[in-house]
């Protein structure tokens, strides 16, 4: 198990490519993966801003590269 300390996630950038995520079908979709479906539910219950496609990626970048 993995353990971060004194860190910081400031978001989350998940781009899907299909046949790239492991336990997804190569017709499947990759957003029901359950690792994908895990680090969804990480990021909803941590706070963590999420991004899952090249637009709202492209605006947290440019938000967070602001601050």
């Amino acid at each position: 198990m993995a353990r971060l300390f004194n860190s910081c996630i400031i978001f989350v950038l998940l781009i899907t490519i299909s046949g790239c995520v492991p336990d997804v079908p190569d017709d499947g979709d990759p957003m029901e993966s359950p690792d994908v479906q895990m680090l969804i539910r990480l990021c909803d219950v941590h706070e963590v801003p999420l991004a899952t496609n090249y637009k709202s990626g492209h605006i947290m970048v440019k938000y967070f590269d602001k601050k």
